[in-house]
């Protein structure tokens, strides 16, 4: 007997192994063996049993890990659509779906007509619509998107965070996601799939039903609710108006962060002995260290981001791949050990607010590996105090700088910030928000408190800019420790891929990614957009094959980044 089997490798077809006769009756689709590939021996999983193969010398199994199939065929039906998707093999999506399996999956029978809902829980508060999907019976099982809500959840519920949903996907009935938008439900390896779509694809395969609840649904979503192709609960509402500062009308800030009306908010809040929340998303002391000499900036020797100094640890971070330095010694430029850090840190902010308010006892919270002070008067933190949010409450909450942010040249720059603010708005009675661009319509909406405002705007403009999820885009990134190798590949599938796209098809001349370097590894990127992201996956794929592989440089796909 032969067995077809796949391995966790970015290769198509499975290969033909030979059963030794002990294992002729252990070996059956579904379960997982050792096989020798190449010099190695790795995992396998066996997806097919034939009684002959054309290949003349077949390599024998080595050993059976499972007594028993940990994986059926609608394992096998879903990881092939994964992987059309996704862009890589059958065998690495099985990987993946696999690795945190302990016991086979049950026999449920599926739902010919599964429901898809969605709880847009307004005020950030959803243990009511939690209740409401668990009160429908049956077995089911919660996604959160980090500890802090698998904290709030308890043992009450069965829950897990992003990769236990494929253990779930054939033992439940019933998948529960909350805050579906948060990005820690991106997976930021390859293959890099969303679980919302993801949860989506294989309710199509097992039948289940999908409650999403969230406070900031994602646009995909609500995209999904205007189709009416799922339904829709809105539940709670927001109280805290918003007040959105135009800080061109303060010309001093250039030489410190408080407009008057935070500053005025901070000092009646001071005196009445009231918590104030001050979001500043920059760490460090000073954003930015510049040579004295030939002005050079001061980069990550690993990537290719500035430099930021902390005063108070006494080292140099990079915010991209976190690498750390005590000493920048001399200038790769001029050799002159001359640096100049200026810019406006975190610990900068604190000492010009204790400044300003020598009885107040000023806080920071950086990152959130950190533990929160148990008393302050004044909070500066960055974004990672929304782990908190149904902790932390306030009389204030004033976001000093957005613009960076909210100008950032990404599809979701607007949508990311919009869920920032939303949730910052359910942490105090009232939220400031500075900004130097006023009509902005992310900020038109907010002000107004107009939900179904933001979304509408929002799907126009991808849809006019042909951009998720009305039009898809995948992106190519080839990284090497060596440049010239990242981009001498990027500019080969470029020409392959330029020679047989097709009149549905476009793409993007090479260009350096975002990061350009990231943890030693130069990026280069190409994107290909068309209506329907498997055609696009395919033609990648076939026109892969033609390209010759340079060794060294490594190939990720990306889907609507």
């Amino acid at each position: 007997m032969i067995a077809k089997v796949v391995v966790d490798l970015p290769l198509e077809e499975p290969f033909d192994y030979l059963i030794p006769p002990a294992l002729e009756n252990k070996v059956v689709r579904g379960v997982r063996v050792r096989v020798s590939f190449g010099a190695r021996i790795v995992t396998g999983f066996v997806v097919a049993l034939n009684n002959e193969s054309s290949i003349e010398k077949i390599k024998p199994i080595k050993s059976l890990i499972d007594q028993t199939p940990i994986f059926d065929q609608r394992d096998l039906n879903f990881a092939k659509i994964f992987a059309g998707y996704y862009g890589c093999s059958v065998g690495e999506a099985l990987a993946v779906m696999m690795r945190h399996r302990k016991q086979p999956p049950f026999a449920l029978k599926p739902n010919p007509n599964p429901r898809t809902s969605l709880f847009h829980c307004v005020d950030g508060y959803f243990q009511e619509a939690l209740k409401a999907a668990c009160a429908t019976g049956g077995h089911y099982f919660v996604l959160v998107a980090d500890m802090h809500r698998a904290k709030m959840l308890g043992k009450e519920h069965p829950h897990g965070m992003r990769s236990s949903m494929f253990e779930a996907f054939a033992q439940k009935s019933r998948i529960i996601v909350i805050d579906e938008d948060d990005d820690s439900f991106k997976q930021e390896q390859s293959p890099m799939y969303e679980t919302r779509h993801v949860v989506l694809m294989a309710q199509r395969v097992y039948g289940f039903d999908v409650v999403f609840i969230s406070q900031t649904p994602s646009v995909e979503l609500m995209q999904l609710v205007n189709t009416k192709a799922i339904e829709y609960t809105r539940q709670g509402h927001m109280d805290v108006s918003p007040t959105v500062i135009d800080t061109t009308n303060y010309k001093y800030l250039d030489k410190g962060i408080l407009s008057v009306p935070v500053r005025n908010a901070l000092e009646a809040n001071i005196k009445a002995q009231k918590p104030t929340l001050l979001l500043f998303n920059r760490r460090g002391t000073f954003s930015v260290t510049r040579c004295a000499t030939c002005h050079y900036v001061l980069k990550c020797p690993r990537c290719a981001s500035a430099m930021a100094y902390s005063a108070a640890k006494h080292v140099f971070n990079c915010h991209q791949c976190l690498h750390q330095m005590k000493d920048a010694g001399q200038c790769p430029t001029c050799k002159v050990a001359s640096w100049k850090s200026f810019g406006m840190g975190l610990e900068k902010a604190q000492k010009e607010i204790a400044n300003l308010f020598p009885t107040a006892h000023v806080s920071t919270y950086e990152t959130a590996s950190e533990r929160i002070t148990a008393k302050w008067d004044v909070m500066i933190a960055t974004v990672a105090i929304l782990n908190f949010q149904q902790e932390i409450s306030v009389e204030t909450v004033a976001v000093i700088e957005i613009d960076t942010a909210l100008n950032r040249l990404e599809m979701q720059s607007s949508f990311k910030v919009w869920r920032m603010l939303r949730r910052l708005q359910t942490m105090g009675k009232k939220i400031l928000v500075q900004t130097r661009n006023l009509d902005h319509p992310m900020l038109k909406a907010f002000t107004s408190n107009d939900e179904d405002r933001f979304y509408r705007e929002e799907l126009s403009m991808r849809q006019e800019l042909n951009f998720a999820p009305f039009y898809h885009w995948v992106a190519l990134v080839m990284r090497s420790k060596k440049e010239k190798n990242a981009l001498r590949m990027a500019q080969d599938v470029y020409n392959c891929l330029k020679q047989s796209q097709g009149a549905l098809l476009k793409i993007t001349e090479v260009m350096p990614d975002t990061p350009a370097k990231l943890r030693d590894q130069y990026r280069f990127r190409l994107m290909v957009g068309g209506q329907h992201v498997p055609d696009i996956i395919k033609h990648i794929k076939t026109s892969m094959q033609t390209v010759k592989r340079i060794s060294g440089v490594i190939c990720t796909l990306n889907i609507d980044p």
